[in-house]
């Protein structure tokens, strides 16, 4: 993928990296957000409906008070509703992964480690020889996300780090799931056993917007949305607790990324509580 100049140069260059460390600082990204919020953004919607080409269709409101009100819109979509279906959270670039027996799984030679991410060791213990599925957020994709299964949530948590873009530019050269702000909740499912969905920010705003209404979810019900900034969305299952549709596993450990539509079939559950 092709990265932007802005980018080459803010994560290669020495002057770069120093703007950088201003531009991932919370303050920057609360100032950007106050304005992104206000009335002083809408010009921005028409003109980033024509940069990235936007099909609207599917919008169910089409009156926006700011940027951000257009940006967290809320649209219309289908979910597959098979009984042991798992179905992707958001629209997104997916790519999955294997968890080795220490909890770590690796992208494009960096070490990602579990109990660092979660922040619990004990909890990550769990998934040893799991699979880890990591949805990219682009700008233009809908940030509305939903639960991909019914389940019990057991508990969340909240994270603070700092906000570096989710493009592969920044995560080829540091760990950025595990230094960036994020949020998770443990689920428990009775076709997909235990497993965690954290929602990560990015830069530049990248705000993590979650309502829990209730312990007890339904697959599709919205869960929360980002405010404006690239994001990720992570799904972390135990070992034997998914089967992964054909066209993901085959990516599997590849480091590719594949389209995928909120709400469409990723994979079945196959977890065994009697095993």
């Amino acid at each position: 993928m092709k990265e932007s100049k802005s980018l080459e140069f803010l994560y290669n260059t020495g002057i770069g990296r120093s703007i950088l460390k201003i531009l991932v600082d919370r303050k920057v990204s609360c100032v950007a957000g106050h304005f992104l919020s206000s009335g002083l953004s809408c010009p921005l919607i028409p003109y980033y409906v024509k940069k990235y080409n936007m099909d609207l269709t599917n919008a169910i409101d089409t009156e926006y008070c700011s940027f951000n009100e257009f940006f967290m819109r809320r649209n219309k979509f289908l979910v597959d509703e098979g009984e042991k279906t798992i179905v992707s959270p958001c629209e997104a670039y997916l790519s999955a992964y294997s968890i080795d027996s220490d909890s770590h799984f690796h992208i494009k030679h960096v070490d990602y480690d579990l109990s660092r991410l979660l922040r619990d060791g004990k909890l990550s213990e769990r998934f040893n020889g799991g699979t880890c599925l990591i949805f990219r957020l682009e700008p233009t994709n809908y940030h509305r996300y939903i639960y991909p299964v019914k389940g019990r949530i057991r508990a969340t948590m909240a994270i603070d780090g700092v906000l570096h873009t989710v493009r592969p530019i920044a995560t080829d050269s540091l760990p950025v799931f595990i230094e960036n702000s994020r949020e998770y909740a443990i689920i428990d499912s009775s076709i997909a056993g235990r497993f965690v969905q954290m929602e990560v920010g990015a830069l530049l705003v990248g705000k993590i917007v979650n309502e829990y209404n209730g312990h007890i979810v339904r697959k599709g019900e919205e869960k929360g949305h980002f405010e404006f900034g690239g994001s990720t969305i992570m799904l972390l299952f135990e070992k034997d607790a998914v089967s992964l549709c054909d066209k993901i596993a085959n990516v599997k450990n590849t480091g590719e990324e594949i389209p995928v539509n909120i709400g469409e079939a990723i994979a079945q559950g196959t977890y065994n509580k009697d095993k």
